[in-house]
């Protein structure tokens, strides 16, 4: 649009709106001047007074507002009126533009005292187009008022983008996080098992404790493997998510392998099929099993029996981790811990629910529910 263009043209040339102000009203005022009042000059003098501080309109609008003000009310009492005066409307749009709402408040109040002065009084005060001073104070201060609540709103519209990106950054490095400490607490308790088991059967059967070193390596090149999935999506942001798969319900059979492998007895049944599960809720429930072994393997030292269930239907998926509990390396409180937190906050962003505490004949109890809506 020509409006549109125009804004984009003054915008990038703040200049040329300082001169135009001045230079229209000189090329209206001087042929005026001269035909009311000739040579005389005291009008001119006003002409020239009254358009000059134009030029300084946009930076110091209250200013230049209550310098023509005087001005006009000067001419006004020594009989004079010329078209200089209407840039006091000019200058009034620049205060409703640009300052608080206070002294644009103060400005309207000196126009339109300014307005019952000249109708009060009888003076006869140039128009431009044949608007009544009325109407041209009314178009000032409209035309402000909306260019300032533009501004406005592109401005909040602005800051409310930007307080978006950085939560979203915030939730990305969140999950990041949690992703990166899922990964690596739950390989390393895997390994330090391992390990643990190869060092104390090394000497009495070397060949079982070559086989744990061996899933030792396995573990810790999976878990290289994620990790560098991970950092990869830190270096390459404009990559699509599905170029970084992530587990899903089909490889918790496989996590529970490697927990038995570590010396944990884990018992798994899965009901269901999770095919029709988005692949975000798969993620979610592989981390919380994920995260309710590692705690075990953690804080329940020589744990007789781990069974995980997860029980799919058309709402969503139910986890039950449960243990027998051991000697307590660390004891487990159920508001401590990252690993509760992670898993607290994996259910809460599919409004779940989400428990894990103490079991009254002894060992744990981790219970989440992760809701899947459907299309209908």
């Amino acid at each position: 649009m020509l409006v549109n263009r125009v804004r984009r043209v003054l915008a990038r040339h703040p200049l040329a709106l300082d001169v135009l102000a001045p230079v229209l009203l000189t090329v209206i005022g001087v042929p005026a001047t001269a035909a009311k009042y000739g040579t005389a000059a005291l009008p001119w003098i006003f002409q020239v007074a009254l358009v000059l501080p134009l030029l300084w309109w946009r930076k110091a609008p209250v200013t230049v507002f209550a310098a023509l003000v005087v001005l006009v009310g000067s001419q006004w009492a020594l009989g004079v009126s010329v078209v200089g005066e209407l840039a006091v409307y000019f200058a009034y749009y620049s205060v409703m533009l640009r300052r608080p709402s206070r002294e644009a408040y103060a400005a309207t109040a000196v126009v339109v005292a300014g307005i019952l002065v000249q109708s009060l009084f009888g003076v006869v005060v140039p128009r431009f187009l044949g608007i009544p001073p009325v109407g041209m104070a009314t178009m000032a201060g409209l035309i402000g008022l909306t260019l300032r609540n533009q501004r406005a709103y592109r401005a909040s519209t602005r800051e409310r983008e930007a307080r978006q990106a950085e939560l979203a950054v915030a939730a990305e490095r969140t999950r990041i996080a949690r992703e990166i400490h899922d990964i690596v607490a739950h390989s390393l308790g895997v390994m330090i098992s391992l390990a643990d088991g190869a060092t104390s059967v090394a000497r009495v059967d070397p060949q079982k404790a070559l086989g744990a070193m061996e899933a030792v390596s396995s573990t810790g090149r999976g878990a290289l493997g994620e990790l560098r999935r991970v950092l990869g999506v830190l270096r390459a942001e404009h990559q699509l998510a599905e170029e970084f798969p992530q587990p899903g319900i089909s490889a918790l059979g496989e996590l529970v392998e490697q927990t038995r492998a570590a010396g944990l007895p884990v018992t798994y049944a899965l009901e269901g099929h999770p095919d029709r599960m988005p692949a975000s809720a798969q993620v979610a429930v592989y981390r919380i099993v994920q995260e309710a072994l590692t705690n075990t393997m953690k804080h329940a030292d020589g744990c007789s029996a781990v069974r995980v269930e997860v029980r799919l239907d058309d709402s969503g998926a139910e986890v039950v981790v449960s243990d027998t509990g051991g000697v307590d390396l660390a004891p487990r409180q159920p508001g401590s811990g990252h690993g509760l937190v992670g898993m607290r906050e994996r259910v809460a962003v599919f409004g779940g629910s989400f428990s894990a505490g103490p079991r009254e004949n002894g060992g744990w109890l981790t219970t989440a529910r992760v809701p899947v809506l459907r299309e209908p």
